[in-house]
């Protein structure tokens, strides 16, 4: 399970990897409306990743799959979002955010923010 919000203990609140056996038993809570929304602010919009080393929370855009990077330990694994399986394509000429959100639709119609995800820039192409 990749955590995103309030972040992983081990990460100062950045994503990272729990395994089962450290949330069974305890209660989550799923947002099944929940949204991802993408930074308009060009400063946390970048193209060409050409880092060996993948930012942890980054959130990659290849074709119309985004995917997560999330840590763990000392390896950063990237993970689509929607089904959850390791990311197997070529992400260095994706697009990829260094800022988003993830949000759920209110009672009144309006997208309310339950978390914001950030990483640390890294050079670009």
């Amino acid at each position: 399970m990749v955590v995103v919000s309030p972040g992983h203990p081990q990460l100062n609140g950045k994503a990272g990897v729990y395994y089962g056996s450290v949330v069974k038993g305890k209660p989550l809570l799923v947002y099944p409306d929940a949204e991802i929304i993408l930074p308009t602010d060009p400063e946390h919009v970048h193209t060409g990743f050409d880092s060996f080393t993948m930012p942890p929370s980054a959130l990659f855009l290849e074709g119309d799959t985004l995917s997560v990077a999330a840590r763990n330990n000392d390896e950063t694994t990237v993970f689509n979002v929607a089904t959850g399986a390791i990311h197997s394509g070529d992400l260095y000429r994706s697009v990829w955010f260094s800022s988003w959100e993830i949000a759920v639709p209110g009672s009144n119609g309006q997208k309310h923010t339950i978390c914001r995800i950030t990483c640390d820039n890294l050079a670009q192409v």
